[in-house]
């Protein structure tokens, strides 16, 4: 069991460091080849929701194949769709291959989740551990506007293949839920933790219009080059941190209408060139966006073994509608100025964090 463990805390941290830097280096590769950044909002967008459709129904996977099973098919797609973008230059081909890499992570994450649930994983430690990937590829983010993105991806490619080859001890893993997944299921899953979903999707938005977008604000007005990864690693940075401290957290009264407001903290974002003042920004939306995941994830954790793979899914699945819909409206809004793309995916995610919801609820209570 503390192999299984040790390797899924391994992929998920190395799978964190390619999926920061993922959708930054797909925006810079569709405004290279040409396209506008209603563009970027479009591809990733799409891709997101492929995301989406990947991750709710994953459960209907896994009862068919084991956990180990999909986690390493899910590396090979992944490492397929970067050979696809290396060679790709038109936006149907861009878009297409960005859909296979993220179907690979839909499928890739809620297994990881799967087996850690049901090895008695820890969420703290999880979410600590893909997190520090992503605080890792943080400080790479700037390389995304200095360095040719066929590099980049010849670096994610290399990366892919050690993960391949890390998963191939998760084979042996046999199918750990066996239940008779059904739509009924899924939709039930939907509604009984809607309250934990949206917040979720909220930090998903978010972040999903800061990765797509910050990187062209910064090219696009002429900014401080490494403001890209003094704002991806300060937020990386502290949302780790209240990811370690969760358990703490939460028990001091600490809820999701503070966590909006620290959220709030990106509306600024885009009229601001001080480094500091840019990290200030970072470490608090970071606390906000930590909140949110960890409490949705730890409802997820805390269901029934036999639908945990559902519950699992259906948390991925909320996140990708995040990353769709958070960088859909950033792009739409772009039509009227680059700098509302985070104006509009923070306010997003902020009226959905708020949006009261029935059904059954989680121990971390609005306050």
């Amino acid at each position: 069991m503390k192999t299984t463990l040790l390797t899924c805390y391994l992929l998920s941290f190395l799978a964190s460091v390619l999926q920061v830097l993922y959708v930054p280096v797909l925006a810079i590769i569709v405004v290279r080849s040409g396209y506008t950044t209603l563009d970027v909002g479009l591809v990733t967008g799409i891709a997101s929701f492929v995301y989406v459709l990947g991750a709710s129904t994953a459960s209907l996977t896994t009862r068919k194949v084991s956990e180990g099973i999909t986690v390493t098919a899910s590396l090979v797609m992944a490492l397929a769709s970067l050979v696809i973008l290396y060679y790709s230059h038109s936006l149907a081909l861009i878009t297409a291959a960005s859909c296979l890499a993220l179907y690979s992570f839909s499928i890739f994450w809620p297994s990881v989740e799967s087996i850690l649930s049901v090895n008695e994983g820890s969420v703290s430690h999880f979410s600590f551990s893909w997190s520090s990937g992503t605080l890792v590829g943080s400080v790479f983010a700037t390389t995304v506007l200095l360095v040719p993105p066929e590099l980049i991806l010849t670096a994610f490619a290399f990366i892919t293949t050690i993960m391949m080859a890390l998963s191939t001890s998760l084979l042996r893993l046999k199918i750990s839920v066996v239940e008779n997944v059904n739509p009924g299921d899924i939709l039930r899953g939907v509604w009984e933790l809607s309250h934990s979903w949206k917040l979720s999707f909220a930090y998903a938005a978010s972040l999903g219009g800061v990765l797509s977008f910050y990187p062209v604000i910064v090219g696009e007005k002429h900014m401080f080059a490494w403001d890209v990864s003094i704002l991806f690693f300060s937020i990386i940075l502290s949302r780790t941190l209240t990811f370690y401290f969760f358990d703490k957290i939460k028990h001091i009264g600490v809820g999701v209408t503070h966590s909006v407001l620290l959220l709030s903290t990106l509306l600024p974002l885009p009229f601001v060139e001080s480094p500091p003042l840019v990290l200030l920004l970072g470490l608090l939306a970071g606390v906000g966006q930590g909140i949110l995941y960890a409490s949705s994830l730890e409802t997820a954790f805390s269901t029934a073994e036999s639908m945990r793979t559902i519950y699992t899914g259906l948390f991925e699945a909320s996140i990708g509608l995040g990353y769709t819909l958070g960088p859909m409206v950033a792009g739409i809004f772009s039509i009227i100025g680059i700098e509302y793309t985070i104006i509009a995916s923070t306010l997003l995610a902020v009226i959905v964090a708020l949006i009261p919801v029935r059904g059954r609820t989680n121990s971390y209570k609005d306050k």
